[in-house]
């Protein structure tokens, strides 16, 4: 008798119970914390979705998808996470998460802009209509990370949101622990193994607290276990190297310093690729453009977006090359950190071992890094198997681009993992190649010793010192166990607050940041409201910039303004706000209760309002009005121009330098490109003939070059006091005038 062919077909297809028991036996626990990450990609995707809700339902159903691409594409796990892992490695890493989780993070990047760009990146874009530079935005942070941890801590609280980052360092643990199935069989060991690897201290300060720095370990670890396998072969190793290219791209939107160890493991896939056989160049083409693509996803909707808000896809680094308009033509280098020289920078993994002021502000390190890098050295240079050299390799020239970049510690955290990994693999081949017993047990105990100690030196730094400054539950046990209470309850920042100090906020119209530390709480309290910052002077010093300053002032005027600041910092925020040209019309002191009762933060909160006779003290307020001037020039023509300059400020225009150290005034020019870029930074200068009291006028001929290319351009008119400041960059407004440069 013969089958029906379709009855056939039907018992070959699984049933949905049959797919769904599949992917239930492919789902890891760390799969979950995969779902979240896939959430915040795609919620960047959808900012232009202005209804919120509607954004975070398609957000969802997108993600899900996503989840189940991922889950039916995912090799069955043959050895899932055995419970040994769990006692070895997550006890422990618990126990430190513990130990100040029932205080609330303080960290400075968390109160400063973390939590801000959460809150806002969760609803939207991170601009909305009268913000000017709000909580340091625009800027090369994707907030897709802080998009990660927001969601934790919405959903769990703020003390207990902070989990992510443990998981996160317990997903990296158990890469970990397949990663040194080869290395070490016993699953005890290997636990064991792990655990001292995750134990640095720069990895445990982060553990409990809303810095992003841990959130791409796991990626980047996982893109460098698949790197190092070369076991698939056709459709199956084009997917493989997709797949690694996607994990590099979303580690790098996580954070972009990331760049410098994501490009070694970018050089393995382009050798592997470039040696596959047989070798088909259409096929090899098609394969790089899907890595490529891959690469790209994780990172373009914030590129994109910062390209659209400033011209520059990585604003404000960099702006040599990009020339944004919105920032001065140089790179952005801070100052603080890192090596200074060729020669520091090649020594600089191994020299932050005697001296660690410019390494981080904790001013901890316990060598990992350093004596990782000795081991990578080893397999690089001494060790014939290709995994070993390819960890090495990896490792050095990840420590090297590390040095030339940053130098910072928080920046390089990935090497504290790999240096622990290279230690590792070292002992394990020095296990397998030596032969006598006693020099085997001996090597080993010296690498398990040498591990120990750094891990002991760790574990006193943890409890030593935090980003926070928070003290640890063992130091006031009474005061913790109360704070404990907490947890899971301190989903609101206002639930803190009483009525009288709600109050405060209600009716606020604009949010003024005129110090550190205080975007966490406007951007808790009311984080649809805009934000002007007047703190940042860096985001004011073009044309362009404070240009785009004053149209946010026209936005928002008449509206309330209110600035929160510390206590501490109260005399700058007065000073910072006055040079702006504002005063504060009521200041009311108040004891902050952050997500606390018990700790308290000492805030002042002011009303602020724009303050026109303010603007008349000092001496940058200038009226400049053009009398006569050009509208064509040859490319390099010299020409004149007569300008009408009234001293609308409170103090003198010096024409010539005083002997007590003021430097004299004078007009000078600049030439932008339409956008407003400084295109030629001082052409003319006219100084003035005489002093000029407040209320006094002058006219002045001031001669002027025109640019050699062609084109169209805005001649900019300002006064200048030499050695100090323009007058734009303080506020003050200059004339402008189109000029067409023909050949």
């Amino acid at each position: 008798m013969s089958q029906n062919p379709h009855n056939v077909l039907t018992a070959d297809r699984p049933s949905a119970r049959q797919r769904f028991q599949l992917l239930a036996r492919k789902f890891e626990i760390f799969d979950a914390l995969i779902f979240v990450y896939i959430a915040a990609f795609v919620r960047e995707y959808l900012w232009l979705i202005h209804e919120n809700l509607l954004a975070w339902i398609l957000t969802v159903v997108v993600s899900l998808a996503f989840s189940a691409i991922y889950l039916t594409t995912k090799k069955t796990t043959t050895e899932k996470t055995p419970p040994v892992f769990w006692f070895v490695v997550g006890l422990p890493l618990l126990f430190v998460f513990s130990l100040r989780v029932a205080y609330p993070d303080l960290s400075f990047d968390v109160l400063n802009y973390h939590i801000f760009h959460s809150e806002r990146a969760l609803r939207g874009l991170l601009h909305i209509p009268g913000d000017f530079a709000p909580a340091y935005f625009p800027f090369f942070n994707n907030p897709v990370s802080d998009m990660i941890t927001g969601m934790f801590r919405h959903l769990l609280g703020y003390r207990s949101g902070t989990i992510v980052n443990y998981l996160a360092l317990l997903w990296t643990g158990a890469i970990l622990f397949k990663f040194f199935r080869q290395d070490i069989r016993n699953p005890r060991l290997r636990a064991f193994a792990v655990l001292l690897v995750l134990f640095s201290e720069q990895l445990l300060s982060e553990i409990n607290n809303y810095m992003v720095d841990l959130l791409a370990l796991p990626l980047l670890l996982q893109a460098t276990w698949l790197a190092l396998r070369d076991d698939a072969e056709g459709a199956a190793r084009t997917n493989h190297l997709v797949g690694i290219s996607l994990l590099l791209g979303a580690s790098i939107a996580l954070k972009l310093t990331n760049l410098v160890f994501a490009f070694p493991i970018g050089l393995i896939l382009l050798g592997r690729l470039a040696l596959r056989k047989p070798r088909d160049p259409s096929r090899t083409l098609g394969t790089l453009l899907a890595m490529a693509v891959a690469l790209l996803l994780p990172v373009i909707p914030y590129t994109l977006y910062l390209y659209m808000t400033t011209g520059s896809p990585v604003f404000p680094l960099y702006n040599k090359l990009f020339q944004s308009p919105y920032w001065v033509n140089e790179n952005v280098f801070d100052g603080r950190w890192g090596p200074i020289g060729i020669v520091e920078t090649l020594l600089w993994p191994f020299k932050i071992l005697f001296t660690h002021e410019r390494l981080t502000e904790l001013n901890v390190y316990s060598g990992r890094m350093s004596f990782g890098l000795c081991a990578a050295l080893l397999l690089l240079l001494f060790v014939r198997q290709r995994r070993a050299k390819t960890i090495g390799f990896i490792t050095v020239v990840g420590a090297l681009l590390w040095s030339l970049g940053t130098g910072y510690i928080r920046y390089g955290l990935f090497l504290e993992v790999l240096g622990g990994v290279c230690l590792i693999v070292v002992g394990a081949h020095l296990w397998r190649l030596l032969s006598n017993p006693i020099v085997r047990r001996a090597l080993a105990a010296l690498f398990v010793v040498a591990l120990l100690a750094q891990a002991i030196l760790a574990a006193f730094y943890t409890f030593r010192v935090e980003w926070g400054g928070r003290s640890t539950g063992p130091e006031h046990q009474r005061e913790y166990r109360v704070e404990l209470l907490q947890l899971f309850r301190d989903r609101s920042l206002k639930r803190y607050l009483k009525p009288d100090q709600l109050n405060l906020f209600d009716d606020v119209g604009v949010w003024v940041e005129s110090s550190y530390k205080t975007s966490a709480i406007t951007g808790m309290l009311r984080p649809d409201v805009p934000y002007i910052n007047m703190f940042a002077d860096a985001f004011t010093s073009t044309p362009a910039a404070m240009q785009r300053f004053r149209e946010a002032l026209k936005t928002v005027a008449g509206r309330k303004m209110v600035s929160i600041t510390f206590q501490d910092d109260l005399e700058m925020a007065i000073a910072r706000l006055k040079q702006r040209g504002f005063a504060v019309t009521r200041s009311t002191p108040l004891q902050f209760p952050y997500y606390s009762f018990q700790r308290r933060l000492a805030l002042v909160v002011l009303e602020v309002v724009p303050d026109p006779a303010g603007q008349l003290q000092g001496i940058f307020n200038a009226e400049v009005s053009i009398q006569r001037g050009v509208t064509t020039l040859s490319a390099g023509q010299r020409a004149s121009v007569l300008v009408k300059v009234r001293n609308a400020s409170g103090g003198v225009w010096l024409a010539r330098d005083s002997p007590d150290g003021t430097h004299q005034v004078t007009l000078g020019n600049k030439w932008l490109d339409e956008s407003g870029r400084i295109l030629i930074n001082d052409d003319g200068r006219t100084p003035l003939p005489q002093d000029l009291a407040p209320g006094g006028e002058l006219e002045l001929e001031l001669q002027i070059r025109a640019p050699a290319t062609p084109g169209k351009y805005l001649l900019m008119l300002d006064l200048v006091q030499e050695h100090v400041a323009w007058f734009f960059e303080k506020g003050s407004t200059p004339a402008q005038l189109t000029v067409i440069v023909e050949r």
